[in-house]
């Protein structure tokens, strides 16, 4: 059994000005912000939104064993927000989209 460890968000400044949060344990976990900050508290809520919609899929995220007992509980919380029809998941398609109409402000 593999040691219970927190993840890390791994954070950088871009050439341009942006900063870009990882969260490396999960794969496709990265987000921008406009301030460090910003790029981790995104790059934490999508690994949440990771993390409960393999639940929501019935899978086990391959890195359970390595997530620390706060990562699991917030997992499993948002995972009942969506069961219970308190949250709802977000198409990438619209995910992209808004994007897209933000970068062109």
């Amino acid at each position: 059994m593999r040691a219970v460890r927190e993840f890390t968000v791994d954070v950088e400044r871009e050439d341009d000005g942006r900063w870009i949060g990882e969260v490396t344990d999960l794969p496709g976990v990265l987000c921008y912000g406009t301030t460090r900050d910003d790029a981790i508290a995104k790059a934490k809520a999508l690994a949440f939104r990771v993390l409960a919609n393999l639940l929501d899929q019935g899978e086990e995220p391959s890195a359970a064993e390595q997530l620390g007992p706060g990562w699991l509980a917030e997992a499993e919380h948002r995972h009942q927000e969506l069961e219970d029809g308190k949250a709802r998941t977000i198409p990438s398609e619209e995910v992209f989209a808004e994007l897209a109409a933000r970068r062109q402000e």
